[in-house]
């Protein structure tokens, strides 16, 4: 008779380094698009910025584990440390915290009296939004600072009520994985592309087979030097450009100004190495689905425009209403999941098993609404 495993150590050093590093990660992707508009810290799928601190702490951890064994941080470490910081950086990032925050003085600060945005303020519940007109014209303007007491006590209910809000809908996002946990991996057998990645750095510990990976340093040899090239390219115009970008001769929709193919626009090329490697983990459907949807939905602005039911390039508001679809089409996947698929759910994950995930997010429903 075999003994069973002990069970792994629970991964406190990784806990403590991921709660260290979140508010210079954070930060760093606010300042970095903000500020010096330098890099998108938080505009990609695998987020540049959990990658690239685990990057530096896989290469930590393997000369630590030669000087000082001990110190060396595990894999399950390491995992928490780019679960937490993805989180953050997300929470952090363009989607979240960077559109929300402008956003708490708009009613106020765009108030005229030609748009009657004051007739909606009674509608808007108090602790919503900035109430006081002069912190946020300080705030919108300038010339001060948010560091002032009654600036401080003018944001401070505002910002507690969306953040309670914004870690609500974060705990019901979790909940609904953990119900559908089992069904995605076993049943489904879904691949989750965007975790081969950091998986593969972190095995190990940092294994070093993974560092002597030639397909790897072939890859983002080409990704460097295309970068560098073009990065000399901004400072000094005579180095010449990689074109990556739909600029160019990429931009093939450049002539394209008059009916019909102007319906088509935009329509351009590009070639980012990061998309192109993520593109090599999806599989076979799901990629097809990216480029063959992205044509069909050019064709159905080009048959719009013909049939004189658009008169230009796909926008919101207009037929055929694409981001509206999109939302539909979400609202649509998340009904089927919930409806069709509530018994084979149920049937993988007894609700004995799931009781707190299901309370969870039930509460946390109930609420955001």
């Amino acid at each position: 008779m075999t003994a069973s495993p002990a069970p792994a150590a629970y991964p406190w050093r990784g806990l403590l380094l991921g709660t260290l590093l979140i508010p210079p990660t954070t930060l760093f992707g606010v300042y970095a698009y903000i500020v010096a508009q330098a890099t998108l810290w938080t505009q990609t799928s695998l987020l540049r910025g959990p990658v690239f601190v685990l990057f530096f702490l896989v290469v930590a951890n393997l000369v630590l584990r030669r000087v000082a064994p001990r110190l060396g941080l595990g894999e399950r470490d390491l995992l928490v440390v780019y679960a937490m910081l993805a989180v953050s950086t997300a929470v952090g990032g363009i989607g979240w915290s960077q559109f929300l925050v402008p956003s708490l003085g708009s009613p106020s600060y765009y108030a005229t009296a030609e748009n009657h945005f004051a007739d909606f303020h009674d509608f808007i519940p108090q602790g919503w939004w900035i109430l006081d007109a002069e912190v946020v014209t300080s705030l919108y303007r300038g010339h001060s600072s948010l560091y002032v007491a009654d600036h401080l006590r003018a944001v401070l209910r505002p910002a507690a009520t969306w953040s309670f809000f914004m870690m609500l809908l974060a705990g019901v996002a979790l909940c609904a994985a953990q119900l559908l946990r089992e069904q995605w991996i076993s049943r489904e057998r879904l691949v989750f592309p965007l975790t081969y990645l950091p998986l593969e750095m972190s095995r190990g510990g940092g294994s070093p087979a993974w560092w002597r990976n030639r397909l790897l340093w072939v890859g983002f040899g080409l990704a460097a030097f295309i970068d560098c090239v073009n990065g000399l390219h901004f400072l000094v115009p005579a180095v010449p450009e990689i074109v990556v970008k739909p600029i160019g001769p990429l931009k093939i929709d450049a002539t394209w100004s008059a009916r019909p193919l102007s319906a088509l626009r935009p329509f351009v090329l590009s070639f980012y190495p990061f998309m192109i490697g993520i593109g090599f983990l999806l599989s076979l459907d799901v990629a097809f689905s990216c480029w063959a949807w992205y044509l069909l939905l050019k064709l159905v602005g080009l048959v719009a425009v013909n049939a004189g039911w658009s008169d230009g390039p796909l926008q919101t508001a207009r037929f055929p209403f694409i981001p509206e679809q999109s939302v539909g089409a979400f609202i649509a996947l998340a009904d089927a999941i919930t409806v069709l698929k509530k018994k084979e759910l149920l049937k993988v994950n007894p609700l004995t098993d799931y009781l707190a995930a299901i309370s969870i997010g039930k509460v946390g429903g109930q609420v955001m609404v």
